[in-house]
């Protein structure tokens, strides 16, 4: 399985959209957090994803720009698989 962060900018989109942006990555199974390996989650920094799945860099981009897509017009989607990841700054969140 590989390991993936996904920015989405809307462009010119009221804040609602990415709300609604938001809850339907959530349902789609991306996650607005990360966890270490002592446990602890930490939140993303705005519009960023993680995702886990079999699925390759393409094919997510795909799904995630066809989400974003029926949104708002001409969403910009980045989709990076991650070997190992390192953070500072980013919020902790208990729970």
């Amino acid at each position: 399985m590989g390991s993936y962060i996904v920015r989405i900018e809307l462009r010119n989109a009221p804040p609602a959209a990415y709300a609604r942006l938001r809850d339907e990555m959530k349902q789609h199974g991306f996650m607005r957090t990360l966890m270490c390996k002592g446990g602890i989650n930490y939140r993303l920094p705005s519009d960023e994803f993680a995702y886990v799945g079999t699925e390759y860099r393409q094919e997510i981009m795909h799904k995630v720009f066809a989400l974003a897509e029926r949104i708002s017009a001409n969403p910009a989607v980045l989709v990076t698989e991650s070997l190992g990841r390192y953070w500072r700054g980013l919020e902790a969140i208990e729970g």
